[in-house]
């Protein structure tokens, strides 16, 4: 049985995994990203950079 320092230590590292491979499988591009990252610009213009 792993104590609870481990099992916290591990969960970062599961979900970093999960994430990964969902990432694999997605194929398609996001609906209306365009649109999204216009208002996303807007909001966060000091912490958006696309260069």
């Amino acid at each position: 049985m792993q104590n609870k320092d481990t099992q916290i230590t591990k969960k970062p590292q599961i979900f970093y995994l999960a994430i990964e491979n969902i990432t694999k499988k997605w194929t398609m591009p996001i609906q209306n990203w365009n649109t999204a990252i216009a208002h996303f610009m807007i909001k966060f213009e000091d912490r958006i950079n696309l260069n």
